[in-house]
């Protein structure tokens, strides 16, 4: 004579072996969720702080001839690792367009896959624009 439900464990049906399985799943499909928003938000939170450093350091370089690219990066860099005091990032490229009367700088920050690329452009006049996209630079 077979046991009443009430008697049987959880685990001890097919029905009942498949409810814990789905219940653990989701609950570790739920919290990593949980922590991707998280690494996310941390990623983002950094990713302005240095593309403030960034916009305020390179604001104060001069417009002088001896900064064009790709004659002397020296101050750029420098103005870089100040913008990045403290702070979780490396410089990645100082380039020229071709087309443009400009130099980017792409700084990279964050970690594993909650990567972050700042670009700034320096366009003169103290005027740096900055923009940050997420991934590698």
């Amino acid at each position: 004579m077979p046991e009443p439900a009430a008697r049987r464990g959880l685990t001890e049906s097919r029905d009942g072996r498949l409810a814990v399985i789905v219940t653990l799943a989701g609950t570790v499909l739920v919290g990593a969720s949980f922590l991707n928003v998280l690494g996310n938000n941390a990623a983002d939170r950094r990713a302005d702080d240095v593309r403030h450093g960034l916009r305020t350091e390179l604001a104060e370089l001069p417009d002088d001839a001896e900064l064009t690219f790709p004659v002397d990066t020296g101050p750029i860099e420098a103005a870089v690792a100040q913008g990045l005091d403290g702070r979780r990032g490396r410089l990645v490229a100082i380039g020229r367009p071709d087309h443009r009367r400009m130099t980017v700088v792409a700084v990279e920050t964050g970690w594993t896959w909650w990567l972050r690329c700042v670009r700034a452009e320096l366009r003169g006049d103290a005027t740096v624009l900055t923009r940050v996209a997420p991934g590698p630079c």
